[in-house]
Order: C-alpha cells, then structure tokens, then sequence
C-alpha cells in the first residue's frame, strides 16, 4: 500500500484523476461482481436442493413403478386363473373347486 501512494505522488494530476476514478470504477465493477456472485451461489444452492428432491421423487416413483407392475402381473394372473375355471365344465369344475379357492387364497395373501 506505501508503493502505491508514493507511486501516486509522482504522477501529474490529470492522470491522478483519471486513476482514481479509474479505481472508482473497478471497485463498482468488483461490488457488482461480488453481488452476483453471491446471487449465483444462491441460485446454485437451490439448483443443488432440487436435483436432489428430483433424485429422491425418481427413486420413489421407480419404486411405485416396480410396485404397480408387480400388481399388475398379479391382477393378470388371477383373471387367466378365473377364465381357466370358468372354462371349465361343470363337473370339472366342481373336481377343481378346492384348488381354484387355494390358488385364490394365494393372490389374496400376497396382497
């Protein structure tokens, strides 16, 4: 800093008031600057937290996904087990009834 007032004492004062202002100016610049940078950060941090809100929303919804098709499988199953039955003749219907409620009960219990 002593370098530089006795650097400023040897210049001529026309140039002095250009440096200061000059040095005015750069430090508006460098206030400015600061402002948004601490304007980005602010916007970088919320950029971070929602990132990551949409990393844990895509693993709930892939978890929901895996869960749906799961039920959906089932749901197929059960009706291919229903429409088998009651394709059925009567007699083998009735021959068949008490595994066709044990495989009913297996779908209900998985739920």
């Amino acid at each position: 800093m002593g370098q530089f007032v006795a650097n400023i004492r040897d210049i001529n004062t026309l140039s002095i008031d250009s440096l200061i202002t000059g040095l005015r100016d750069l430090s508006s610049l460098a206030l400015g600057n600061k402002r948004g940078m601490d304007y980005l950060a602010s916007y970088e941090d919320k950029i971070r937290d929602l990132k990551n809100e949409i990393t844990l929303l895509n693993a709930v919804m892939n978890r929901d996904r895996d869960h749906l098709s799961r039920i959906e499988a089932k749901y197929r199953s059960l009706v291919n087990t229903c429409k088998d039955y009651l394709g059925l003749s009567d007699t083998d219907k009735l021959a068949q009834l008490n595994s066709f409620l044990a495989e009913l009960k297996t779908y209900i219990v998985d739920v």
